[in-house]
């Protein structure tokens, strides 16, 4: 098992995961996501250099990805978080360590950022559908998120 940075030859298979997840969640307007490939690389590229980007492997093959992008607070735009917007692990390694190990090295890297002041904070969000425990890697619950539906 190993965790790492991408480079851009893992960009198609960090697609395919993020595919993966959309195509788990519960939104209809997420299922079977037509992306962009040239906007995804880019926001993977946009997240690598300011934010963090990870994948895991397992069994010699990238099964999870956790990617965080940094945003200005939106009444204080001086206060910058990192916020977690993809992660997934594919059904193949959802019973190893890799998500737990994806998790950890995403704390080491957000303290990183803290200690080299480019944030203020790091935040991590879960599916209703598959609920973490986030407290036992040192989180706080915040908020909890709604969707709109009919």
């Amino acid at each position: 098992m190993n965790i790492r940075t991408p480079v851009f030859a893992d960009y198609d298979r960090v697609m395919e995961l993020l595919i993966e997840m959309a195509n788990y969640n519960e939104l209809s307007e997420l299922q079977n996501p037509k992306y962009n490939d040239r906007y995804i690389r880019n926001l993977i590229t946009d997240c690598l250099q300011t934010g963090v980007v990870l994948v895991g492997e397992h069994k010699d093959k990238i099964e999870g990805v956790i990617i965080g992008a940094v945003f200005p607070n939106i009444w204080m735009h001086d206060v910058k978080w990192l916020r977690e917007i993809a992660f997934w692990v594919s059904e193949s390694a959802r019973h190893s360590e890799l998500g737990v190990n994806l998790i950890l090295e995403f704390n080491k890297r957000g303290e990183d950022l803290i200690e080299k002041k480019h944030i203020d904070n790091f935040v991590i969000t879960s599916m209703e559908k598959l609920p973490v425990d986030y407290t036992k890697f040192g989180y706080q619950k915040l908020e909890t998120n709604y969707s709109w539906s009919k």
